[in-house]
């Protein structure tokens, strides 16, 4: 499922998240690489990618090896999915069998056909919380520091893994009742591991971003300014979405790990159960203030992802389905599923009539990844806008709701059936599961500058690789700009791109920029044939020896012709 998936990951879908991940890879290489619009990354992956550089300086090459071998580490995630499984009582073959499962999610395979950071941090949160159970079971010094480890490489991976961190040093905390030695190892390798991967992210986008990094701006604005009703909303709509999109899974692991945590707590203990329900709780909460207080929610055009945003959420509830269906091969009960179905129940009612009929249900998504959870349900979503309010139905254009509330209720009446059936339930749920991950497996388009690369190509008709500037002082400021210059640093790779700003001097004779540059700037510059643009910017060439030598070979036309 994960390589149909990645069938067309031929080049960036985004050129902010993946653009900035592939270019870190190159500043811990040593290399200079252009200023970008963005807000900041994490570098875990971009080490990960990084040797990938060294063998090759194609960037379309870079970006489809980059996504096997990120493709590679995410199933890999069956192997520690499995290991708790084991644990927590399946034998070998059923524990592979519910992980493969488990990682054939919507959300895990639209994320498939991208280079992003969680397929790596899904991964290692997993690898995490199988060293918690771990050092449950043995409490060694050893064990409590591949426990931290493993945390702190998922926060290297990604600064949303933050929360986790701070889970992670609450249980340590109180695992000072399982044994204090452990814990106080564990909180010192988790404290001066994030210390340091703090320090090391800062460095890295100092060098990429001007003015550094800056993901974590205003979230303690939105926590405290977000109005009640919308924090109320989204946090609703989150948890339908992840009702949704593990087919009402979710629930049972929910019911059957709060079961365990009232044991544990019941002998004053908090074990592996309460740090996967911390893992979780943390998510959710995180997701809603980023998403409670977010601007996104009124302006035009508007936003459907803000409403059913599931990436900040995904890869730390993975392991809460995993025990869902560990639960269900090993013959969970029907009151277990009893309460599952009532607290779904419970969610999608205030949904279904006070969230969804204010939803712009036709909005944009910003890419499937930020929806993955839910993107089977894509065919479902109106073409266009309809009036507010409209309460779901079965034959209106806000169906989408309904039908899928209704999909995680059949789901769950199949389990209560299937409870004592294991084996029939599993080869129902493998099938199932395939059916959904390839109606889950988004249709993207690649928006590259091929234009101006192939603008550029025919300048240096095969002979040394030229510098460019990037030039957008006289652009307005719409995304198209920002667009532009992220892929331009990327996409023009190994060549070297300086983004020049105001009156200063340029670099190199070639020049991306918009508009009429050459009577903006003031300068006799001419512009590549063909009209090779990129959202209005062109590739200019400066007066010059170049400039004489393309006017021979008649690549060039006059700035009234462009």
């Amino acid at each position: 499922m994960h390589a149909i998936s990645s069938i067309s990951a031929t080049a960036p879908r985004t050129p902010w998240d993946e653009n900035g991940i592939l270019q870190m890879a190159r500043i811990i290489l040593g290399e200079q690489v252009s200023t970008m619009s963005l807000s900041g990354y994490y570098p875990g992956t971009s080490f990960l990618i990084a040797p990938i550089w060294l063998l090759t300086q194609d960037p379309a090459t870079v970006y489809r090896a980059s996504n096997i071998l990120l493709n590679i580490v995410a199933l890999s995630a069956i192997i520690p999915l499995a290991l708790i499984a084991r644990r927590i009582g399946l034998t070998t073959a059923k524990a592979v069998t519910v992980a493969a499962i488990t990682m054939m999610l919507p959300s895990r395979i639209g994320v498939a056909d991208y280079v992003l950071s969680e397929q790596l941090l899904t991964t290692l949160v997993i690898w995490a919380t199988f060293a918690a159970f771990a050092v449950w079971k043995n409490p060694t010094l050893l064990n409590g520091a591949l426990f931290s480890l493993a945390v702190v490489g998922a926060y290297l991976a990604h600064a949303r893994a933050l929360v986790f961190v701070a889970v992670a040093g609450v249980w340590l905390v109180l695992f000072v009742r399982r044994r204090w030695q452990v814990s106080l190892v564990g909180l010192g390798v988790l404290v001066l591991g994030a210390i340091a991967v703090r320090a090391v992210s800062r460095a890295i986008n100092a060098q990429l971003i001007p003015g550094g990094f800056r993901q974590e701006a205003g979230f303690l604005g939105k926590l405290t300014s977000a109005p009640a009703d919308d924090l109320l909303r989204i946090a609703l709509n989150q948890t339908w979405v992840q009702l949704v999109g593990t087919s009402g899974l979710i629930a049972i692991g929910a019911v059957v790990l709060t079961v365990w945590v009232v044991r544990d707590l019941r002998s004053w203990q908090v074990g592996p159960a309460g740090f996967v329900v911390g893992t979780a709780f943390g998510a959710v909460m995180m997701s809603v203030i980023a998403w409670g207080g977010s601007k996104f929610l009124e302006t035009t055009p508007y936003r459907f992802d803000v409403w059913v945003y599931s990436r900040y959420i995904d890869p730390f509830v993975v392991v809460v389905v995993l025990i869902a269906l560990v639960a269900i091969v090993r013959g969970v009960s029907i009151s277990v599923v009893a309460v599952a179905a009532g607290g779904s129940v419970a969610v999608i009612l205030p949904v279904l009539f006070w969230v969804a009929p204010w939803v712009p249900t036709w909005g944009l998504t910003d890419g499937p990844a930020n929806v993955a959870a839910i993107e089977q349900w894509r065919r479902f979503w109106p073409a266009g806008p309809f009036d507010w309010p409209l309460v779901p139905t079965l034959t209106n254009q806000n169906s989408f709701w309904l039908l899928a509330s209704l999909w995680v209720l059949g789901v769950l009446t199949a389990i209560a059936l299937l409870r004592r059936r294991p084996r029939i339930f599993t080869t129902v749920a493998l099938a199932v599961s395939i059916v959904v991950a390839l109606a889950a497996n988004p249709e993207q388009y690649r928006d590259y500058p091929d234009g101006l690369t192939a603008a550029l190509e025919s300048v240096e008709d095969g002979g040394e690789l030229l510098p460019v500037d990037f030039y957008f002082e006289r652009c307005d400021s719409s995304l198209a700009v920002h667009q532009a210059r992220n892929w331009v640093g990327y996409w023009f790779a190994p060549r070297e791109v300086t983004v020049v700003r105001g009156d200063e001097p340029f670099d190199s004779d070639l020049v991306v920029a918009c508009g009429d540059f050459s009577a903006e700037r003031g300068v006799d510059a001419l512009v590549v044939e063909g009209d090779p643009d990129y959202n209005s910017f062109r590739l200019w060439v400066l007066p010059g020896e170049l400039q004489d030598q393309l006017l021979e070979r008649g690549l060039l036309e006059e700035p009234d012709a462009s």
